[in-house]
């Protein structure tokens, strides 16, 4: 169990297919942390999971922990900091979405497996 709990927690880096040079420094969550997220979700018929913003957000509070190579509009680097609503504010929604897949398969496959 304890392994298990390692690699799903282990940092990893995730490069988005067309990045170009951009990497995100991710990991899986804890049990609690999914809890967190899937309260804000949705469970349909067959079952399908939808996950709001609220869900979205948690993955991403927990689970995004830097990155590489990301720069505003001029070409300057945008510094990754403490504030996480100032983080995340620099993020459109394909790549957080995208990031937020990525923590998710994390957490149950582990971090080997979700950068792949």
């Amino acid at each position: 169990m304890a392994n298990h709990a390692a690699r799903i927690l282990a940092p990893f880096w995730y490069e988005p297919e067309d990045g170009n040079g951009l990497k995100f420094k991710l990991r899986g969550l804890t049990g609690i942390q999914v809890f967190d997220v899937n309260a804000h979700a949705v469970h349909g018929d067959g079952g399908s999971i939808t996950w709001g913003a609220a869900g979205a957000r948690a993955a991403l509070r927990f689970g995004l922990l830097g990155w590489e190579g990301f720069n505003d509009a001029d070409g300057q680097p945008v510094e990754f900091g403490k504030d996480f609503e100032k983080n995340i504010a620099k993020l459109d929604f394909l790549l957080a979405n995208e990031l937020f897949a990525k923590i998710l398969e994390a957490s149950s496959l582990g971090a080997e497996a979700a950068k792949n």
